[in-house]
């Protein structure tokens, strides 16, 4: 319904909700607007700045904006926690793509995490960046076609993955031997 039908076709207020609204102006009385208040900044926005509720044929909507949310979501990735359930996600999507074996788990990848250094090459990993820096975590699968089991994964850097790719890391430390500075 649009705001001009609603405007014109609204029911009065009855007494007990006149009578709340007098004692208490920011109590909501059932009245409708186009906009709604964040429960994380506080900031009065337009109701198409909120996220839906899920479920079947909600109406409802979440109770933080878009903005606050996807600040929130960005905030727990940059945790150990949250970039160790992001890794295992993406993982698990992959496993079941390929069909290749999976049976990692969140705590056997946070105490790697924790641990910070890639396996592969050294390196400390950084985990405050975004997921495709040179630095940020990475799973690589030693023989690819055994998938993403704990004995067949490590924890490296994106670039020492990225160069890898599906070949050794003996591939790895000859072409890095090659470069010249």
């Amino acid at each position: 319904m649009c705001k001009q039908h609603c405007v014109t076709q609204q029911k009065p207020i009855s007494k007990y909700r006149k009578k709340r609204q007098q004692e208490n102006p920011n109590v909501y009385v059932g009245e409708w607007s186009p906009t709604k208040v964040c429960g994380t900044c506080g900031e009065d926005k337009d109701k198409s700045a909120f996220y839906s509720k899920k479920g079947r044929n909600s109406t409802s909507l979440c109770s933080v904006c878009k903005s606050c949310e996807t600040k929130a979501v960005q905030d727990y990735r940059l945790t150990t926690e949250g970039r160790a359930l992001n890794l295992i996600g993406n993982a698990k999507n992959r496993a079941t793509k390929k069909k290749v074996a999976f049976d990692l788990d969140v705590e056997w990848l946070e105490e790697k995490l924790s641990i910070g250094v890639c396996e592969g090459s050294g390196h400390m990993l950084d985990i405050s960046g975004g997921t495709r820096g040179a630095f940020t975590p990475s799973l690589d699968r030693h023989i690819p076609e055994l998938g993403y089991t704990k004995d067949n994964t490590k924890v490296v850097c994106w670039m020492y993955n990225a160069c890898k790719g599906v070949s050794t890391r003996e591939d790895v430390i000859k072409f890095v031997r090659g470069f010249k500075v």
